[in-house]
């Protein structure tokens, strides 16, 4: 079932990262996203949370930061939480992410990234002395 499942989810990327921009219904646009974004915290599969990153991070490349504010806003909110688990997913997702917008070039995205990392930059400090305390 999960090879099946993995199937589809590769393709459903696919076709968002070729077809997402060209479609005027908003309403599946925001029903697509709702389901990504509550999806991946209850997956089992590490591959298939994997692909559902790689999905989020290719429709974020098409609608952050104009159709997709509350993205970044549920991410750290989950970051911020005390589940391991949830923060390891929402971790991998923002890392995703951010790799796929950084390498965007458009200037009216620039204020937007810049932003970002200073709402960023003090969550991800916090994320990584809490880590360092709980090695060492």
């Amino acid at each position: 079932p999960d090879t099946l499942r993995e199937i589809a989810l590769l393709q459903f990327k696919n076709h968002a990262v070729s077809n997402f921009a060209h479609t005027n219904n908003a309403q599946e646009k925001e029903h697509c996203k709702h389901v990504l974004l509550n999806t991946y915290l209850n997956e089992k599969s590490e591959q298939l949370s994997k692909q559902i990153s790689q999905c989020i991070a290719k429709l974020s490349r098409k609608e952050w930061p104009r159709n997709w504010d509350a993205l970044f806003k549920i991410l750290t909110h989950n970051l911020s939480g005390d589940d391991m688990h949830c923060m390891l997913r929402s971790a991998l997702i923002l890392s995703d992410v951010l790799a796929e917008i950084t390498s965007m070039r458009m200037p009216f995205q620039q204020p937007a990234i810049q932003a970002l990392c200073d709402e960023l930059i003090p969550l991800v400090f916090k994320l990584w002395s809490k880590a360092f305390q709980f090695a060492f």
